[in-house]
């Protein structure tokens, strides 16, 4: 397993289902619509990046935020405070609110699937 698949095995033994926000252009949001997001319990809607050009990655879990950087300076914090993980939620589920919802057309995915299908 590699650090994420061993992280997302984990998370579904305990039935902790997932709400992402990811930054990327249609490629990206395709990329995660066509991923197994139902299979493993996670939600994704998506950003531009040319609008919202973030480099940092931030998860919210229990009373703890952690602030992870995504590009050369490999830099990491947890906070833990009941106060600051809530308040991050909260802003969040501002986001959420304003972020894209990535659908596939039917006729692209199964274009795709099938793509896949014969590349394996």
């Amino acid at each position: 397993y590699t650090t994420d698949q061993g992280f997302i095995a984990r998370r579904l033994t305990k039935q902790i289902r997932v709400k992402a926000i990811i930054a990327g252009g249609k490629e990206t949001a395709t990329t995660w619509a066509l991923s197994k997001n139902k299979e493993q319990m996670r939600e994704v809607k998506w950003i531009d990046t040319k609008n919202f050009p973030f480099t940092n990655n931030i998860t919210i879990y229990a009373d703890k935020v952690s602030i992870t950087t995504l590009q050369e300076e490999l830099v990491g914090v947890i906070i833990e405070s009941e106060e600051i993980a809530k308040n991050q939620k909260f802003i969040f589920d501002l986001a959420w609110e304003g972020a894209k919802k990535f659908e596939v057309p039917k006729s692209r995915y199964q274009i795709c699937k099938t793509k896949k299908e014969k590349s394996e």
